[in-house]
């Protein structure tokens, strides 16, 4: 593999590392570090310098795992509201018991 255009690509210090520690650990170190470069081909750059960065605070050293973080970056956080239950009072006494585990220990 021709490694000029690593060498002249000018990376922020987390590509740099992220590429030490991939190739310390794999045989095909350098085949994974640049499919992690080419998801900014795909993806914003500012979120795959993200993503990368996060990668190393998880001590995550593959292309799936930094994949697998930038795709959870660009996922929306859903956020829930309380239920309203002024339409519905009754709701709000319905109490539920707690189940007795020991009685799974029967089976």
């Amino acid at each position: 593999m021709n490694a000029s255009p690593l060498i002249n690509a000018n990376l922020s210090p987390a590509y740099e590392e992220l590429k030490r520690k991939i190739t310390e650990r794999e045989h095909i170190g350098n085949h994974q570090f640049i499919k992690i470069l080419k998801l900014h081909r795909s993806y914003p750059s500012n979120l795959v310098n993200e993503a990368i960065e996060m990668a190393l605070v998880y001590q995550v050293y593959h292309y799936e795992g930094v994949k697998n973080i930038l795709l959870k970056l660009l996922t929306p956080e859903t956020k829930h509201q309380p239920l309203d239950l002024k339409d519905s009072p009754e709701l709000g006494r319905i109490e539920v018991q707690t189940p007795q585990l020991s009685q799974f220990n029967q089976l």
